[in-house]
């Protein structure tokens, strides 16, 4: 047996892949195949929400108003997953479909990284117009795949070990993710540089990274391929599921929780792409810079909150801490608005606020949609009445207001974009000059404010006042302040008493 043969043996056997014709895995080696899929998941997915594919679209032609229907795709493609759920319900087949419909979305990744060299150049104008349709079609796919696997692992893994499973494979593949983000940044700095003496040379880093992502992912689906399907649901014959829509939209506290939803993502649909041209074209910093601050720091600073998050929404209820991370999230678009190209620090701290609070509503907006979408199990439902009978019937209708919110965001973000490109209000007083992103900026902070207001008006019998948990937060906030006002005398106090104990030793 040669080397690479040897090689591929023992990489099965460490991560729990089965030999040719196993299918008899156990439940660790199945769960170490699934993390070890999300390891070229994790990257393909960094890759494709970053800098990458921002730099690729602008190198590819795309105008200003172009990024708002990128920023759209992914909540386009949202839609698919109301059909997608008819589809499992009707014909079953949940293995089949993940793998073949999230094989192709990852594939078309790589269709679309390959425009520049299977296009002619006669077309090159519409290079940005085709990236955008194939990107559009993945991420359709992509929904259709992604429900199908929601529904099979919640039969892979079982209840006692879901929450700390997914949590721990989140946290093993940060590692990866940070090195690999810091790779990626550096490239495109270089190729950025370097194409000022050759130019198209961002062009073809991009579409090489964009390829490899792509690449990457369709080796995360391929993992699954020896993944047994433990209880493959039985086709349902005479399926009625659209008219199960009545019960959820009957429920005034599930029509407000829609509501809110869709007025959060319509704040925040166009936001990453916006942002993230801001600080590349008006802010002047470098692609690792962009990574480092719209990637690398907030994913840290939101994995120290969420306990934090997941304790307050355990202690005090779901709707306490809607309502106090949307406080705090209205605050970090400003930021923005004091960052410069000379100047930059204190705007991106405060920007920080943004995503702090947000691992906060998305713990609490995670187990709010739980709730609601009983499915008869005896818990209470929306309004703390007797079991509702919706089940992924509210799933598909939050999954709508969601996609509604994202594509109507992203068309906004489009329209100021396309509007007002050269607007420019010079602010003397404070050395600042605001863009329309700082339009949109402002408008984020205004719809998250509807949407705060919206929040107050949700109903959840069971949780404690929204003062004590407020108590709560404020004490714990001051608490942590007091630790970083009084380190340094900490740190002076723990110096002196071990030099007191050294010198005791002598």
């Amino acid at each position: 047996m040669s080397a690479f043969p040897r090689m591929i043996t023992w990489l099965r056997s460490l991560h729990g892949f089965a030999s040719p014709g196993e299918e008899n895995l156990t439940l660790r080696q199945q769960l170490r195949v699934i993390t070890t899929a999300w390891f070229f998941g994790a990257v393909w997915m960094f890759i494709i929400l970053g800098a990458t594919l921002s730099q690729y679209a602008k190198s590819l032609g795309a105008p200003e108003w172009g990024f708002g229907i990128i920023a759209a795709a992914p909540f386009i493609g949202a839609l698919a997953r109301l059909p997608a759920s008819y589809i499992l319900e009707r014909f079953g087949r949940r293995r089949q479909i993940f793998l073949i419909t999230l094989t192709f979305s990852r594939f078309l990744w790589v269709v679309a990284a390959a425009i520049p060299w299977i296009m002619p150049e006669s077309t090159r104008p519409y290079w940005w117009v085709m990236m955008a349709a194939t990107l559009i079609i993945s991420w359709l796919m992509d929904a259709i795949g992604g429900t199908a696997w929601m529904n099979w692992m919640a039969d892979v893994v079982p209840p006692r070990l879901r929450g700390r499973y997914f949590a721990f494979r989140q946290k093993a593949t940060r590692p990866v993710v940070l090195i690999v983000m810091l790779l990626v940044g550096w490239l495109l700095d270089v190729a950025q540089r370097a194409s000022e003496v050759e130019p198209g040379l961002l062009l073809t880093m991009t579409s090489a990274i964009l390829m490899l992502a792509g690449l990457l992912g369709m080796l995360d689906i391929q993992c699954f391929t020896r993944l047994p399907d433990p209880a493959p649901p039985v086709p349902k014959r005479g399926v009625s599921w659209f008219s199960r829509f009545r019960e959820p939209l009957g429920d005034r506290n599930f029509r407000r929780y829609l509501a809110f939803n869709f007025t959060f993502t319509l704040g925040m649909g166009f936001m990453g792409a916006y942002v993230l041209r801001y600080v590349l074209d008006v802010a002047q910093l470098s692609n690792m810079a962009a990574i480092i601050m719209l990637g690398a720091v907030p994913m840290l600073a939101t994995a120290l909150v969420y306990s934090f998050w997941g304790r307050m929404v355990d202690r005090y209820g779901k709707r306490p801490v809607l309502v106090l991370a949307g406080v705090f999230v209205i605050f970090g678009p400003w930021g923005w608005f004091l960052v410069t190209p000379e100047h930059w620090l204190l705007g991106y701290a405060l920007t920080l606020i943004s995503p702090l609070a947000f691992a906060g509503i998305e713990v609490a907006n995670f187990n709010m949609i739980l709730g609601m979408s009983s499915d008869g199990s005896g818990r209470k439902g929306a309004a703390g009445r007797a079991p509702q009978v919706g089940g992924s019937a509210f799933v598909a209708l939050h999954s709508l207001a969601v996609a509604a919110g994202g594509i109507l965001s992203g068309l906004i973000g489009a329209a100021v974009a396309g509007a007002i490109t050269d607007f420019r209000l010079e602010v003397a007083t404070l050395g600042l000059t605001w863009t329309y992103h700082h339009v949109l900026l402002a408008l984020s902070a205004g719809l998250r404010g509807v949407a705060l207001c919206i929040a107050l008006t949700l109903v959840e019998p069971d949780a404690a006042p929204l003062s004590t948990a407020a108590r709560h937060l404020i004490s714990t906030l001051a608490g942590q302040a007091r630790r970083v006002v009084t380190l340094p005398e900490r740190i002076a106090t723990f110096g002196l008493g071990a030099a007191r104990r050294l010198r005791s030793a002598e």
